[in-house]
């Protein structure tokens, strides 16, 4: 069917104008039969009057979304590509050089030439038949193809992948502008040997599970000089996803180069229900630039956009940044200090075992590890915000809420806890990875014990626990915990855990969390440690030296 669309495409232009064709495009219009004179009549007609409906309509036809899929192969409508030109026409000066990632059937290289006739737009993909509709599309508009070398404006269509091609990008004319919507191809549908290359390629700015369009985001970013910048159509996945953290970073650092995040309505997209975000970086400024946000719907077309506090942004989920409620945790309004400047925060103990390390009642007193086993709070939920010792007695003798935690000269042959520790390695207990690589004994905890003074629930739906260890418990690494600063005054202590408590507090601290399926959110512990506590709740030690 694929041949048949060549041999249209063939029958349409003229063999003496596929000057700038690629070779295989050229190939692949020579595969099909000769298309009928009516057909090629009703195809110059629906390409003239609507090309990118047209072109797509018969390409998406032709090729299951499924198969498409492996591409990352998404349609842009033509709304969301003049609101990205806009952006960029608002912002910043005209390109010289405009760089279409994944060009498709070319509504972003076409209207780029459109809106700025004196550059040279490059449609770079690896499909050879969207590029031959994008070449297509060009020679209807009467539009000019160069070659890929030339230095004259208009349009030039490569077939290359855009990852390797963009070691060229240097050799075009400045300034350049990388725009369009990348291949959103998942990362488990890349080869091993793909995204090795990409990882490398993105110079440890995403991590293993990264789909192409976020790699490709931090190539592009890798390769600006100066006076270039990127205007991208991105799934919002990577504004909360972990192995974009580093990119976030990245982005937020470049403090002379302007940036403006647009989320779009995801029903705007026909063939993909998807979340997108604008990613606009603008050339270096002399100085500090704007970090920006807002949101765009064909109904309102524009939210109210936001300046943003990039001394906010570290290590957090930037997907809270389109919530109207996070203005106060996001902005710039007051001085404050992260969450780490009052305490130190971290994970509990990781055991590597829970199943033999939590005991409930009835183990401690069948295998005689009274001696032993300390206090644990396992799940917040069962307790107040206040956890006191009484709390833990009334938790009831099926509730696992004992630790194991004992070292090599607690262990005496025959023992009661050598006895429970040799059903444990029978069990190869001591084989688990955790257990193998401990410092000192496997069983031996000591070196990861997490007793803190704040034990956090990290997951909700609708609000984030905090809560006062007065028992002194352990907690295992389903929960986080932090031990406040030594020269932290006690009121301060109380103010800060109050204020989280509060709808403001709970604001920032779901601002910075991740969301997760069937409407948990989830807070990530340098998010958590980077979320603002306003000086006016308490003032950070470091800011008293």
């Amino acid at each position: 069917m694929l041949s048949v669309l060549g041999g249209l495409v063939s029958a349409i232009v003229a063999k003496d104008s596929l000057v700038g064709w690629p070779a295989d495009v050229q190939a692949w219009l020579s595969d099909g039969p000769s298309a009928p004179a009516t057909v090629v009549e009703a195809a110059v007609r629906a390409v003239r009057e609507t090309p990118d409906e047209t072109l797509a309509a018969i390409y998406a036809q032709l090729v299951s979304s499924s198969n498409r899929r492996a591409l990352g192969t998404f349609f842009t409508p033509r709304p969301e590509v003049q609101l990205m030109l806009d952006m960029w026409q608002e912002a910043e000066g005209d390109p010289s050089t405009v760089v279409d990632v994944g060009a498709g059937v070319g509504v972003f290289t076409v209207s780029a030439s459109q809106r700025w006739p004196t550059a040279g737009v490059y449609g770079v993909d690896v499909n050879p038949v969207t590029l031959g509709l994008l070449a297509l599309r060009a020679w209807i508009g009467q539009m000019r193809l160069e070659e890929p070398a030339s230095r004259a404006a208009g349009i030039r269509i490569v077939r290359e992948d855009f990852t390797t091609w963009i070691e060229r990008l240097e050799l075009t004319q400045g300034p350049r502008l990388i725009l369009g919507n990348p291949p959103y191809t998942r990362s488990q549908l890349m080869s091993a040997a793909d995204r090795t290359r990409l990882e490398q390629a993105a110079g440890g700015l995403c991590g293993a599970r990264a789909s192409l369009s976020a790699l490709i985001t931090a190539i592009s970013l890798l390769h600006l000089g100066p006076k270039d910048g990127i205007s991208l159509l991105l799934p919002a996945q990577w504004l909360e996803s972990e192995y974009a953290r580093p990119l976030r970073n990245h982005l937020s650092a470049l403090e002379n180069r302007r940036i403006e995040l647009r989320l779009v309505d995801s029903r705007l997209f026909a063939d993909a229900q998807v979340d997108a975000v604008v990613l606009q970086v603008g050339p270096e400024r002399a100085g500090p630039a704007e970090f920006v946000v807002a949101a765009w719907t064909r109904e309102r077309q524009s939210h109210r956009r936001r300046l943003i506090s990039r001394n906010r942004l570290l290590d957090v989920s930037w997907r809270a940044l389109f919530e109207e409620e996070s203005l106060s945790t996001f902005g710039e309004e007051e001085a404050d200090a992260p969450l780490s400047d009052f305490c130190r925060l971290r994970r509990g103990t990781a055991t590597g075992a829970n199943d033999f390390f939590v005991l409930s009642d009835q183990d401690v007193e069948h295998h005689g590890l009274r001696k032993w086993a300390i206090p644990l709070v396992r799940r917040l939920f069962k307790y107040s915000d206040d956890i006191g010792t009484e709390e833990l007695e009334r938790a009831g003798v099926l509730e696992k809420r004992w630790l194991l935690v004992a070292t090599s000269e607690d262990r005496i042959p025959g023992g009661a806890l050598d006895l429970y520790l040799s059903t444990g390695e029978v069990a190869e207990v001591d084989r688990a990875y955790l257990c193998r690589v401990r410092p000192r004994d496997w069983y031996d905890l000591h070196h990861d014990l997490v007793v803190p003074d704040i034990i956090v629930g990290p997951m909700t739906r609708e609000k984030m626990r905090f809560a006062t260890n007065r028992a002194g418990a352990a907690i295992v690494n389903n929960l986080y915990g932090w031990s406040w600063a030594e020269d932290l005054p006690s009121e301060s202590r109380v103010a800060i855990v109050e204020w989280l408590r509060t709808p403001e507090g709970q604001r920032a601290v779901l601002g910075a969390a991740r969301r997760q399926g069937a409407g948990l959110k989830k807070i990530e512990p340098r998010a958590l440690a980077n979320v603002r506590i306003p000086q006016r709740v308490a003032q950070s030690p470091r800011s008293m030296l």
